[in-house]
């Protein structure tokens, strides 16, 4: 009569493998792989927890913008005592010097004039000067302090002006429900069903071949000896 077919065998290690190919294709169809003059986006999904890793790259423009951004922002300290400083011994460079003749042209006038150090006329004529020059330091100082203030808010402008030139990629959705049938399991669901049918053509074939066995063997025999015979093989009995 034959063997009988034999039970399909669920294979594990196929069914892992098609299952991490789904969780792959899940992950694809969240971020697509993308390349572009502005950068791009490569993703990558951990075939055991599914996990999705995108990875983005920029452009050289956009990287190079970013460099600046960074050197700048490394510049930028909040305070602005270090710009203001800058700025003072700059300017005092430029006028000590000055200062210095200036008082010196004062004292040799009033010595020439004949007035006498620490006399009245003497001190009013220096002081006159070191007041003048006093508020022109003062002046010095406070356009320090603006000078530095806005170095410090120059710096911050032209981060954000370096950062508005990085151009982020744009992310591009995958294809909706692409790959995600899974193969494995559908094809052992149809070894299945080729299974039971054919198992079920082995029932009906066998069953037609005892059939006709109790026939011949009654009609051979004759008589209710063959019969008898028929029914056994039948498997009835009257």
């Amino acid at each position: 009569m034959g063997k009988s077919p034999s039970v399909p065998t669920y294979n594990t290690n196929m069914a892992i493998s098609e299952q991490n190919r789904i969780n792959q294709a899940a992950g694809m169809q969240q971020y697509a792989n993308v390349v572009s003059p502005t950068g791009g986006y490569t993703t990558s999904v951990d075939p055991m927890t599914g996990r999705i890793t995108v990875n983005k790259t920029l452009s050289d423009n956009s990287l190079l913008a970013m460099q600046k951004q960074m050197q700048a922002l490394n510049n930028y300290t909040g305070d602005p005592t270090d710009a203001a400083n800058a700025y003072y011994n700059a300017q005092m460079a430029y006028l000590q010097p000055q200062m210095d003749r200036q008082i010196a042209r004062t004292e040799s006038s009033l010595t020439n004039r004949g007035l006498p150090l620490g006399s009245n006329a003497w001190n009013s004529a220096i002081g006159d000067v070191y007041d003048a020059q006093n508020r022109a330091l003062t002046a010095v100082s406070n356009d320090a302090l603006a000078n530095g203030q806005q170095f410090q808010t120059n710096i911050l402008n032209q981060s954000g002006m370096l950062g508005g030139q990085v151009i982020d990629p744009t992310m591009i959705a995958g294809q909706a429900g692409a790959g995600m049938e899974n193969t494995y399991d559908k094809q052992f669901a149809n070894q299945v069903e080729q299974w039971k049918q054919k198992q079920a053509n082995r029932n009906n074939m066998l069953g037609g071949v005892m059939s006709l066995a109790g026939t011949l063997g009654g009609a051979a025999l004759g008589g209710p000896i063959g019969a008898a015979i028929g029914n056994r093989i039948m498997g009835t009995a009257e």
